[in-house]
């Protein structure tokens, strides 16, 4: 039953999943760097 759910299921390609691996990375790093801004904000402004 699970060997036909699995053959049933989309593939995806190698160029997309690269794309996909990339854009989770990068958006990794927006975020840190958000956090990091926001951090620093909180400071500037003295809100807890």
């Amino acid at each position: 039953m699970l060997r036909r759910i699995f053959d049933s299921q989309p593939t995806a390609s190698r160029a997309n999943l690269e794309l996909l691996f990339r854009t989770v990375a990068e958006v990794q790093l927006n975020a840190e760097a958000m956090q990091a801004s926001i951090e620093e904000v909180k400071k500037n402004w003295s809100v807890p």
